[in-house]
């Protein structure tokens, strides 16, 4: 079996010739690839995993290292390109937006509450489709999630009155001197 040494040696042996005969035969190599690839895209794309698999650590490696020393070359190039294209980049994020509604949704439930929207469905449904303070009719769309803003635990599923009112009474417990002010205000404005 060759190995690389062997292969770049070879190379720099007959350079000239490989070049030569790739010119004198560049169409056959060509349709003799595109049919080889074709009869063995299944191998190849199985090597392929294979291969990332087991470089998956020095690829990201590789590739944190690239940005961090082509970071602002990086910044610059994507910015002309914004400015180039600012419309179409804009109309392209209106589309997927659209047509992306409901993985927009679970993304966000994830990252704030690390909640699927089967979460909030369960939820609902555990809840009677009611707002767990007033009792409101709730669905999907109207139900927001009520969580401790100290720990982020997800407490409930509220309307939105209930949320804001509920938001309103914990910073008033949580700052009373705000609550003499505003008695304060109200006696002035009477």
């Amino acid at each position: 079996m060759h190995t690389k040494e062997y292969n770049k040696k070879y190379y720099q042996e007959h350079k000239e010739q490989l070049k030569e005969y790739y010119q004198e035969h560049k169409e056959q190599i060509k349709e003799y690839n595109k049919k080889w690839r074709q009869e063995h895209k299944k191998q190849m794309k199985e090597l392929q995993q294979k291969w990332y698999q087991e470089h998956k650590e020095q690829i990201r490696e590789y590739g944190k290292k690239w940005k961090q020393e082509h970071n602002e070359r990086m910044k610059e190039t994507n910015k002309k390109y914004y400015d180039k294209n600012k419309l179409q980049i804009a109309e392209r994020a209106k589309k997927w937006y659209q047509k992306n509604k409901e993985k927009r949704k679970e993304n966000y439930l994830t990252k704030l509450y690390d909640l699927t929207l089967e979460d909030k469905k369960k939820m609902l449904v555990e809840q009677d489709y009611k707002c767990a303070i007033c009792g409101e009719p709730l669905d999907l769309e109207t139900a927001v999630i009520d969580h401790d803003h100290k720990d982020g635990k997800v407490r409930g599923l509220l309307c939105n009155s209930c949320n804001f009112k509920e938001g309103q009474y914990n910073f008033f417990k949580e700052h009373p001197e705000y609550v003499e002010k505003l008695e304060e205000y109200y006696k002035v404005s009477e």
